[in-house]
């Protein structure tokens, strides 16, 4: 978690940006939810997608806004609606 170094290169192999977990949470809600403005950022760079939801409807947004760290999301090209 929360090393940018190692995103890249999962990235770069071909890692699925969209893939989720048993509850829907794809790459993106995690490093949201822990505050990883880097990662966040190299995540959005490769093209994530910023509004995606999981099983209950929650967006990256809605995990750092539950986990206090929404200035992880803002500013960051993360879906506020």
């Amino acid at each position: 978690y929360g090393r940018r170094e190692v995103v890249e290169l999962l990235i770069a192999g071909g890692a699925a940006l969209q893939a989720r977990d048993e509850g829907g949470l794809q790459p993106l809600h995690n490093a949201c939810s822990f505050g990883h403005a880097d990662v966040v950022r190299a995540l959005l760079t490769a093209g994530a997608p910023p509004a995606a939801r999981d099983n209950w409807g929650y967006t990256p947004l809605h995990e750092a806004a539950a986990k206090g760290k929404v200035d992880v999301c803002i500013g960051k090209s993360i879906n506020t609606d």
